[in-house]
């Protein structure tokens, strides 16, 4: 059986290579998650800074500002924990909801491919590169070499008499 869109093998099983608009909609979703870790990290640093100083008081000083955007400065690597802990997991939340997965998912260029997703995955560039690619492949799947696989129900043959 052959993919409708790349015209390549099936992988088996159900698992075909992942659809362009699945890629873009898990993405979307991912990117809503990882937003929703921003507004927590801002939250903290938000509180950090009020744990110190009252503004309607004092001006923060120097110190006090920057240990604010430490705190939320965490939002960067957490955002790449979620990424790399979901991926090893077996998908991160949009994944999982679109029923998608990596090939060799033990393979240790999964966890190269999750953290380039998430720099990669902020870039316009990395969310519309399946449309450029003539096998629907993302950016990061083309770097470290990795296949999006997609659970869909095969299609089926016609049947010769």
């Amino acid at each position: 059986m052959l993919n409708p869109q790349s015209g390549a093998p099936a992988v088996g099983g159900g698992w075909l290579p992942a659809r362009r608009e699945a890629r873009l909609l898990a993405a979307a979703i991912d990117l809503v998650v990882v937003a929703l870790l921003g507004v927590l990290c801002a939250a903290l640093a938000l509180a950090a800074m009020l744990a110190q100083v009252n503004p309607f008081e004092a001006d923060p000083t120097l110190g006090q500002w920057l240990v604010g955007y430490a705190v939320a400065a965490l939002w960067w690597p957490a955002a790449a924990l979620y990424i790399a802990l979901a991926t090893l997991r077996g998908g991160t939340f949009g994944a999982r909801l679109l029923r998608l997965r990596v090939a060799d998912a033990a393979s240790p260029r999964v966890i190269l491919r999750a953290l380039l997703w998430w720099p990669g995955g902020v870039a316009a560039i990395a969310l519309w590169w399946p449309w450029l690619d003539p096998q629907g492949r993302a950016l990061v799947d083309r770097i470290t070499g990795t296949r999006l696989l997609e659970r869909r129900a095969a299609e089926r043959e016609p049947s010769v008499p």
